[in-house]
């Protein structure tokens, strides 16, 4: 029997049907694989654009906290990592004490962060709304205030406070805790002030506006971290140990950041002995084990990771950078006009860097410099290899 003439129709089109998939499938592949050739530029630009943003937010710490953030108090403001007024290690507060044995802001030689040889962990993520935290749209301020339609107790309420007042030769003269919260307050919301455009507070009410949301943004977090280690003096002395220690340096603000673009939230350390960079189990003789200074708390006692595997991937997928900077009490262009002031054992007690100054100078002359007093960044050296201390 001959096979019918539809018979060979039919194995044609499946013949043609195979060739098709095929083709497509090769195609299919080829996208995917050229796809992946152009995610790995990508991918390595993206961790290295994190790392310079994490670089940056390291540097602005180093230079807030060179003055504020170590005490409770309003008067507990430090003077620089190097204390501008004696030379000292700092941050100290405003204490006269120039022996360099009593730290009032409460920090101990040899203790944690930002003693010396100790290392601070950087986790960085967005808040869900900071403190005094603004929404982005405006609109007009419906108030039309004056001193008469607002009394200083009626504030109370609002901003957690009376405002203290006295009336002398016909003007008021407010208390130097509260004046800013007035002029604020009242003052931008007088005549003139009425129908111009404010933006809003996130929050209603005062103690809400002031303290925010601290809970952490979740597609925020895992992108980056800092850490950053405070050099002793054996680290700048200059004699070529660490291996990039070759020139010395006076003062006390040189530290080491170490910038990652990954998820292991700046831990160094999975348990005592391991820390998995750059595949390694064991840390190298040439690197510095573990202390309660460089790392108080590791990876696993954490809890924060599933298992020593999970850490262990993560570490492998980051891209870490480290460099080294020196912070300097200057405020300006590098133009420093030093210490104008001593005291009676002559010690010198003031200088542009505290804010004594805000614009001139003792001498009537002006110095031209921004009202900023949190020191500057003189230095930034990217080390090619992995420092010892991190």
């Amino acid at each position: 029997m001959l096979p019918h003439k539809n018979s060979y129709r039919s194995g044609s089109i499946l013949v043609l049907v195979a060739g098709l998939a095929a083709l497509l499938l090769s195609l299919a592949v080829a996208v995917f694989a050229n796809s992946r050739a152009l995610n790995e530029p990508s991918r390595s630009v993206i961790q290295e654009s994190r790392n310079r943003i994490m670089l940056s937010s390291a540097l602005m710490y180093l230079k807030e906290t060179a003055i504020l953030g170590w005490g409770s108090g309003p008067g507990d403001m430090a003077f620089g990592w190097t204390d501008v007024r004696d030379g000292k290690v700092g941050p100290r507060g405003q204490g006269r004490d120039f022996s360099g044995n009593t730290l009032p802001l409460g920090w101990k030689t040899g203790g944690a962060f930002p003693a010396p040889g100790a290392v601070l962990r950087g986790d960085m993520f967005a808040w869900e709304v900071p403190p005094y935290a603004l929404n982005q749209d405006i609109a007009p301020n419906p108030l039309k205030l004056t001193d008469a339609d607002a009394s200083p107790s009626a504030w109370k309420s609002v901003i957690g406070t009376a405002i203290s007042r006295k009336k002398s030769a016909g003007t008021y003269a407010y208390s130097t805790t509260t004046e800013d919260i007035w002029k604020r307050s009242v003052n931008q919301m007088t005549t003139e002030g009425h129908g111009t455009f404010f933006n809003r507070p996130v929050y209603d009410t005062w103690a809400n506006f002031e303290k925010g949301s601290k809970k952490p943004v979740l597609q925020s977090m895992g992108k980056g971290w800092f850490r950053i280690y405070r050099e002793v003096d054996g680290d700048r002395d200059g004699k070529g140990d660490p291996w990039y220690d070759t020139v010395a340096h006076a003062g006390s603000g040189t530290f080491i950041v170490t910038v990652g673009s990954g998820s292991t939230r700046g831990f160094r350390f999975w348990d005592n002995v391991t820390d998995y960079l750059n595949g390694r189990k064991v840390i190298p003789p040439s690197i510095n084990g573990i202390s309660n200074q460089i790392e108080p708390t590791t990876a696993k006692d954490s809890g924060l990771f599933a298992s020593e595997a999970v850490f262990a991937q993560l570490r492998r997928s980051e891209r870490i950078a480290w460099y080294r900077v020196q912070w300097v009490g200057s405020s300006s262009d590098g133009f420093d006009p030093g210490m104008t002031e001593v005291n009676e054992s002559g010690v010198p007690i003031r200088n542009r860097f505290t804010p004594m100054f805000s614009g001139g100078s003792d001498d009537g002359t002006q110095k031209n410099y921004p009202n900023f007093y949190g020191g500057a960044i003189r230095w930034i050296q990217r080390l090619e290899q992995e420092p010892p201390k991190w």
